[in-house]
């Protein structure tokens, strides 16, 4: 059961949740559900090369958020997503059993607050395949952004969410992609400089 005030002065009063067990993680119940219904749904056909072709997750792209209220409006617009109220909620178990095999692409979303810019940073460094999806800086929340931008541009822009991890292993051969490099480089503080 979750109240919301708000009208609560502090944002982290602003929902409470009553009954909570330990390891609670909001959002997960409807994670379940999702998965209950694509598993119900799976029918697998060797022969039917699409269908191989396809993913076999039941989530093209989950979402993990910082709050009750970015979680909800991310659940609104069909956008699977969890939150977290503690950073040692996400673990290497929770992420590898749960959310990376049901999902092919798993996003981080911080708000525009330095608090969760660094969390988010850190969590990227443990999960390496994880993508922090950054909100334009002139909006606050994921909240924000969702509800004042068209879904097209939502999707053109989670393709420019890119892992810290910027190598691949396949068949004993290793491959480095010069934009994931990047990418790293530059959230360890390395810039190209032009003259």
């Amino acid at each position: 059961q979750i109240i919301y005030r708000p009208f609560a002065h502090k944002p982290y009063n602003k929902y409470e949740i009553f009954g909570k067990k330990e390891g609670f993680i909001f959002g997960k119940a409807q994670l379940n559900k999702g998965i209950e219904e694509y598993n119900k749904n799976a029918e697998i056909d060797e022969d039917d090369e699409q269908k191989k072709k396809k993913s076999n997750k039941p989530f093209k792209e989950l979402f993990i958020t910082y709050s009750i209220r970015d979680c909800l409006n991310l659940q609104v617009n069909s956008r699977a997503s969890v939150c977290l109220f503690d950073n040692k909620q996400l673990n290497y178990q929770f992420y590898n059993d749960y959310l990376k095999s049901n999902s092919d692409n798993i996003y981080l979303v911080p708000g525009n607050n330095p608090k969760q810019k660094r969390d988010a940073h850190q969590f990227a460094l443990l999960f390496l395949d994880i993508k922090i999806f950054n909100i334009p800086d002139y909006y606050k929340t994921i909240s924000d952004y969702v509800s004042d931008t068209p879904s097209y541009v939502i999707n053109k822009r989670l393709n420019t969410a890119l892992p810290f991890k910027f190598w691949s292993y396949e068949k004993n051969e290793l491959t480095l992609s010069t934009t994931l490099l990047f990418n790293f480089l530059n959230a360890k503080g390395f810039y190209t400089i032009e003259d």
